[in-house]
This record gives C-alpha cells, structure tokens and sequence, in this order.
C-alpha cells in the first residue's frame, strides 16, 4: 500500500490516499481535482501545481 511507503512526504490526486496518509502521520500534499473538492482537513496542504511544493522546501 502507497501509505505504507518510508516515504515522509506524499503528493497525490487521491481523496483516499491522503486520508490514508494522514492515519499514518504522514504530510500530505493534495493535489487539487474536482474529485477531491470535498476532502477538508487543516492537516492537508491543497496545491494546484507542483512548482508551490518546489518553493516550500
């Protein structure tokens, strides 16, 4: 399972790949699609391309 990685931080499209990741205490990265408009968590960091997460490290 992708969540299961030794992976610190995931990037993905998938609503229930970043729920998955946030039970395993993982940062999330959600990847903003019209079918994950409704995932709402203060823990998860929205993006619409992925230069905003190159500028962030």
């Amino acid at each position: 399972m992708k969540a299961d990685l030794d992976y610190d931080v995931f990037i993905d499209d998938s609503p229930l790949n970043a729920i998955k990741f946030l039970k395993n205490n993982k940062n999330v990265f959600l990847y903003t699609q019209p079918w994950n408009q409704h995932i709402k968590n203060k823990n998860i960091k929205r993006i619409s391309k992925l230069s905003v997460v190159e500028k962030l490290q």
